[in-house]
This record gives C-alpha cells, structure tokens and sequence, in this order.
C-alpha cells in the first residue's frame, strides 16, 4: 500500500455468498481485478491479497 495509499479503500476483502435456484454462488473481485489501474505489482501482493484469494476459492471449493 505503500506505493498506491489509496488501495487501502479496496480492503477488507469481500465475499458475496448467495443462493439462487438452488445452487450456491460465490462472488469476490480477484486480486488482478482489485490492483488493476493501480501502482501495484501482482509480485507486491504476491503473498498476501493473492494469498487470500487461494484461501478463498479453495475454501468455497470443499
């Protein structure tokens, strides 16, 4: 956040859990999607929001 402060604005991250039809859908802005137009490196979040995203899908995906 050092590089782009105002990122800082994006976080928490945000999961949206819903159920329509029956079936259960998992929504959240990925962490190529969040840093887009930013001064951000993937490679800074790397281990972090990247990190988060992978403990999400692999969490929804059980």
């Amino acid at each position: 956040m050092k590089k782009d402060p105002s990122f800082a604005l994006q976080l928490p991250l945000k999961v949206l859990v819903t159920e329509v039809d029956g079936k259960v859908q998992v929504v959240f802005n990925t962490t190529e999607s969040l840093i887009e137009n930013t001064g951000i490196d993937y490679s800074d979040v790397e281990n972090t929001l990247a990190g988060a995203q992978k403990l999400i899908t692999k969490t929804v995906t059980e």
